[in-house]
């Protein structure tokens, strides 16, 4: 490939030395570009002896800029929209990655916020000058609705409720109310200058399916939200096929991407072992999982990595690179349920749709349940086979209710023995 660029730099250096006292050249760039570019030709460190360091506008800043700028269009803010716009800028300084604009992103998100009031306005007759002028805060939410949606504050007391309130996964509520003790406590320490560890919130989910892991990652994203750990707190699920490409040097492109969609929240990486599995003859899932690390290194206070999957598979999983065993300090494991907390979660999915049991029915579910139980292989799925077995209990209650001639409220509602009876027998599911 033909370098014209570094004819360029050469052709620039060489005018810099001839005439440097004719002309002023003034590079600029992003931080670590910059270095390395400078770090690139020894004669472009020759060369520059000033440098000088932009930091980000802090939300104060932005907001100053932001209102000197309505003034400028002649436009005004109201009160409450005033007030909103703030706690978008305090959460987006919170979540900001290396592409943030500052003043730019400023001046992009005034006119569309214009645009959207002069689309509001035109629905309406009679305008005075003042509401010509005036933007509200329905017109900021619209402009920024796609980044941020203003929210009641969660508090870690209301999300660790919401843990203890899901069926069984005692040790892992143990876990999870652990976790948070020492980083409450760890950041308590540093706020009063005391020695800190670094806090890892990347973490290992192994166990049998169903038992609740996506769940549970959610609820973790929630927890360290509300600990101002990760600004969005969201869950992002990915498989291998949102990681590996198909052709060279796209896989890190791809998975680079996957990891900045989920940046200030938690990538969910499921089967993660599929990463290490080489059927095609290629070795893109070894590109993946150099990527993933990088990245968990380099922005582990805007990121939560989560890998789960089955036990024996995640812990060969994990022996096999170094670097995924010293990354991964969290270990949750997430056991089978028993007959009797899966009979609750049955139970809870007919309540959620208004059904009604009819009475003995629970003894046929625990029945099965303790059947599934005995014969449980790696394969069991738990509170998804549950649902399943829920799903087919429906379908028997819509054949026998449609040899009647006109069900009412109460049998559109009951779910009977004989539905059971008719979804459990010959269940070749397991």
């Amino acid at each position: 490939d033909t370098d014209f660029g570094q004819e360029a730099i050469e052709t620039l250096l060489k005018r810099m030395e001839d005439n440097r006292d004719r002309f002023v050249v003034i590079i600029a760039g992003y931080t670590d570009e910059m270095k390395n570019f400078i770090q690139s030709n020894p004669g472009l460190k020759s060369r520059f002896n000033t440098y000088l360091h932009f930091n980000d506008y802090n939300a104060e800043e932005l907001m100053d800029i932001y209102r000197r700028l309505f003034i400028k269009a002649e436009h005004q803010l109201s009160s409450d929209a005033d007030e909103f716009s703030m706690k978008y800028f305090q959460f987006l300084m919170r979540s900001k990655d290396k592409y943030f604009g500052n003043a730019r992103d400023i001046r992009n998100l005034l006119e569309d916020i214009i645009k959207i009031q002069s689309s509001r306005l035109a629905q309406v007759t009679d305008i005075s000058d003042e509401q010509l002028r005036t933007v509200n805060k329905e017109d900021v939410q619209l402009a920024v609705k796609d980044n941020y949606e203003e929210e009641h504050e969660i508090t870690l007391e209301d999300v660790l409720q919401e843990l203890n309130n899901l069926v069984g996964l005692t040790e892992i509520k143990k876990e999870v109310s652990n976790l948070t003790d020492f980083i409450k406590v760890e950041q308590m320490r540093k706020l009063k200058g005391l020695p800190s560890k670094p806090i890892s919130l990347h973490s290992v989910f192994y166990g049998p399916p169903g038992t609740g892991k996506t769940t549970v990652a959610r609820l973790l994203g929630k927890i360290f939200k509300t600990l101002r750990l990760l600004p969005k707190g969201e869950v992002k699920e990915v498989s291998r096929a949102d990681l590996v490409a198909e052709y060279i040097g796209q896989t890190a492109i791809k998975t680079n991407k996957v990891i900045d969609d989920a940046f200030n929240g938690v990538l969910f990486l499921d089967e993660a072992y599929s990463l290490s599995d080489n059927k095609t003859g290629s070795d893109f899932g070894k590109e993946a999982i150099e990527t993933l690390l990088k990245r968990m290194e380099d922005d582990r206070s805007h990121l939560c990595v989560i890998i789960a999957g089955y036990t024996d598979k995640m812990k060969q999983f994990i022996d096999s690179n170094p670097g995924l065993r010293s990354r991964f300090t969290n270990y949750f494991f997430f056991e089978n349920y028993s007959a009797d907390e899966l009979l609750k979660i049955i139970i809870g999915f007919m309540e959620s749709e208004k059904y009604i049991l009819e009475p003995g029915g629970e003894s046929l579910l625990t029945q099965q349940f303790e059947n599934w139980i005995y014969t449980a292989d790696e394969n069991f799925g738990n509170a998804r086979d549950a649902r399943n077995l829920f799903e087919k209990i429906k379908v028997q209650q819509s054949k026998r209710l449609n040899r009647m001639e006109n069900p009412s409220t109460d049998d559109l509602s009951l779910l009977k023995k004989v539905d059971i009876q008719a979804s459990t027998d010959n269940d070749k599911t397991f």
